[in-house]
């Protein structure tokens, strides 16, 4: 799995700041889909990838230099397989942080962050009443310019 996440933003206050987010994260081989609440096996597997723009804010606890941060905006999702796509309607996603940052020099801090991620998706097709939602969750390595 890869995942990018960029934010760029300004302090409001101390130790709250206000961004705009650009966000991609891709998939390994997916083999199985649950479908209707089933699970269906796939003979060909598939890959998927959702990129999403939003806004949010981040809120630093210090001195620990932890952070708990949300976004909130619009997401699409890309499935490929062999040289056939799908992508899906724009539609709402999410994105929730935590994580801890130490100071490498006077401007940048590098840690590591937990996040999830939640988007559902109305699906590509005209009058198509398939949704896609995604799930990711994971841990990143973070970098911080101040």
């Amino acid at each position: 799995m890869g995942v990018f996440h960029l934010q760029l933003g300004f302090a409001v206050v101390d130790n709250f700041i206000l961004y705009g987010s650009l966000s991609g994260y891709s998939s390994m081989d997916i083999t199985k889909a649950e479908v209707n609440g089933q699970t269906q096996y796939m003979s060909n597997s598939m890959k998927a990838g959702i990129s999403g723009m939003s806004a949010g804010f981040t809120y630093y606890i210090m001195p620990l230099n932890l952070y708990i941060g949300a976004d909130i905006g619009r997401a699409v999702t890309i499935l490929t397989s062999g040289s056939a796509s799908l992508e899906s309607k724009a539609g709402f996603g999410f994105n929730l942080y935590i994580g801890k940052e130490w100071w490498v020099s006077k401007n940048w801090g590098i840690g590591a962050t937990l996040f999830y991620h939640y988007s559902s998706l109305p699906d590509g097709t005209p009058d198509s009443m398939i949704a896609h939602t995604n799930t990711v969750i994971g841990i990143a390595f973070s970098a911080t310019y101040n």
